[in-house]
């Protein structure tokens, strides 16, 4: 399966890692994110996300980690988690 990147484009908010076959297939994955509550799916964009491709089984903590080092961010327990403190994220168990 191939990874995607959903973004809402309204406030550009709202995004999530999903894996599909094809855009709208991701689209409809997408919504079904709790994340994207209230999203309408034409407010959906999509982009591939290769970086992700073959890691459809990994758990959520490492797809975040992976994302993270991907240029996403996460808010996590009131800390910004980015690409610059992810290793001190990691050794703090903050992810």
């Amino acid at each position: 399966m191939k990874a995607y990147s959903v973004t809402e484009c309204v406030s550009w908010e709202r995004s999530t890692l999903v894996f599909a076959e094809t855009a709208n297939e991701a689209k409809i994955r997408a919504l079904c994110d709790e994340n994207m509550d209230g999203i309408a799916y034409t407010d959906l964009r999509v982009n591939r996300a290769k970086y992700a491709d073959g890691h459809e089984n990994d758990s959520e903590r490492d797809l975040m980690i992976l994302n993270i080092r991907n240029g996403w961010w996460y808010e996590i327990d009131g800390r910004h988690i980015n690409s610059d403190n992810i290793d001190e994220a990691i050794t703090n168990g903050w992810i």
